[in-house]
């Protein structure tokens, strides 16, 4: 079977792949496929910058308020979902955009076959850890595998918890899993395109953005989730900040703004971190300059 050629766009959070992604789609008369682990769902919106309904009706996209945080996606899922799309579509090129990297390889390059971690684990190591520090979310880690941090991000919480998960429910470290070969159904062709902006101008964007969800009535769509606030998939940026300042961590409301802001701008800093790392290969694209001078000299 034939694939299309997979145009990968990269780069931090409030970088403008959004808009580049619907440019070059446009151009190619080609569709869309999100990566996003959070705007693929329904039940997010302004919290996750997902694509107006207006960017929406450009382009197809695939990906986008698709699926339900009442069954929520990994790794492991989203490559499947998004191997089913690809082999559905008949142009020539497809574009993926997003900003969850680890999706992009598990598509990519095949997942490993961790064991199904079921909901009544994820609330209860979601309620054990709440609170917890990084710091003694790397010691809790260390303990389970010495080694961890040579195959995950070892400052970000949420894979650290992951791997408490799987361990709850196996008795065996993630290292264990990863140490055997990876499924792979398909291969394809590649090429990655990576969004870039000096950093004054990255965190003003970061800064920008935020300042409109809040205008959007972000407040209004966290208290619209009140119900599902103990769930691990809530501990995104941007309603993290908000429940916890409901729940009286932060004392005023402007603090869980700058959170919001700092946040933010520390996952952009982790992005860039991995990109660099797992996907060293892309061709630069800076977002302050005009798109089209600089797709000229990219052989697609």
């Amino acid at each position: 079977m034939k694939y299309p050629k997979l145009i990968n766009i990269i780069g931090p959070t409030a970088v403008g792949k959004t808009k580049f992604a619907i440019h070059l789609a446009q151009k190619l008369s080609c569709d869309i496929l999100s990566f996003d682990s959070r705007q693929i769902y329904r039940e997010f919106n302004i919290g996750v910058a997902r694509p107006s309904d207006s960017e929406l009706s450009k382009v197809h996209h695939y990906g986008i308020a698709s699926h339900s945080i009442l069954n929520p996606l990994n790794a492991h899922t989203f490559a499947q979902f998004a191997r089913e799309v690809i082999a559905t579509i008949n142009t020539p090129y497809l574009i993926l955009v997003g900003g969850n990297g680890l999706y992009l390889k598990a598509l990519l390059e095949g997942f490993h076959d961790l064991p199904e971690i079921p909901k009544t684990v994820r609330l209860e190591v979601e309620h054990e850890t709440q609170g917890v520090s990084l710091n003694d979310l790397q010691k809790i880690a260390y303990s389970i595998d010495a080694t961890y941090d040579t195959y995950l991000d070892r400052d970000n919480p949420l894979k650290i918890k992951r791997l408490i998960e799987v361990f709850r429910v196996s008795g065996k470290p993630m290292s264990f899993f990863y140490k055997h070969k990876k499924t792979i159904q398909n291969s394809f062709d590649s090429i990655f395109l990576q969004l870039f902006l000096e950093r004054a101008l990255l965190y003003d964007s970061i800064n920008e953005r935020v300042d409109k969800m809040i205008a959007a009535n972000l407040e209004v769509e966290v208290q619209a989730l009140r119900p599902f606030w103990g769930e691990a998939v809530l501990n995104t940026v941007g309603y993290r900040e908000f429940v916890d300042f409901y729940q009286g961590k932060y004392a005023t409301r402007a603090l869980a703004i700058d959170k919001i802001k700092q946040h933010t701008r520390n996952y952009a800093k982790r992005q860039i971190t991995y990109n660099k790392k797992y996907f060293s290969q892309s061709i630069p694209i800076d977002a302050s300059r005009d798109f089209d001078a600089q797709l000229n000299f990219i052989k697609l």
